[in-house]
């Protein structure tokens, strides 16, 4: 890869092609890479991240992608990844439980000390939970896609509110929430989850966003 292209580069989404020769990066350059998604069909070679991340110091948001029929990321990601764990603002991730096998996923989310807004997709209340329990820093926003489960709870709203007791939610300023199901028993339990969030001082979305969204 072309160094003048990778230096002004702030977002990198590698999608569609495995890079497996190293980037010529020179030492001490200072990448402009501010956000880096991953999809696991086709992750970067050891080579290329070695060469990469440490020149990404700028680098504060990490998406990770689940692959076609749940492929996941190799174990080699925990050493890769977990080297800018620390500088990270904010992390896209999928439900753990799709990704149980290789990269590890909740323990990466413990070294994210600098976390402030999360965001995760095709999540259950229950799997919510488990990340948000180990999550080192207070969040300022947070986004959740229940994908077409509402709840396998029997109270969803208490199991939802719940949420906001734990420390990562301590500071939480807006709360994202959307599902792919809809009915009017949903739509009633959303308004008193909604409800639940102003009275803890949290701001309720839904799917709608804005110009000056950041989640």
């Amino acid at each position: 890869m072309n160094l003048k292209l990778l230096v002004g580069i702030k977002s990198f989404i590698i999608k569609n092609g495995r890079f497996t020769k190293r980037p010529l990066i020179p030492p001490n350059t200072k990448l402009a890479l501010k956000k880096l998604r991953l999809m696991a069909d086709f992750p970067p070679s050891p080579a290329f991240l070695n060469i990469l991340l440490p020149a990404a110091s700028s680098l504060t948001r990490l998406e990770l992608r689940t692959g076609f029929g749940g492929i996941w990321f190799p174990k080699r990601f925990n050493k890769h990844l977990g080297a800018i764990a620390h500088q990270l603002h904010h992390l896209t991730m999928p439900d753990p439980a799709l990704a149980s096998n290789g990269f590890d996923l909740l323990g990466f989310v413990t070294s994210c000390t600098s976390l402030k807004s999360l965001e995760l997709h095709d999540y259950t209340i229950h799997a919510t939970h488990k990340v948000l329990a180990v999550v080192p820093s207070a969040l300022d926003l947070l986004e959740i896609d229940l994908g077409r489960e509402w709840s396998q709870d029997n109270d969803p709203v208490a199991a939802l509110l719940a949420i906001l007791e734990l420390p990562a939610a301590a500071e939480l300023k807006r709360w994202r929430l959307t599902t792919g199901k809809d009915c009017v028993k949903m739509a009633q339990e959303r308004a008193s989850w909604e409800e639940g969030c102003r009275a803890r001082g949290v701001e309720p979305r839904d799917g709608r966003r804005f110009f000056t969204d950041l989640c």
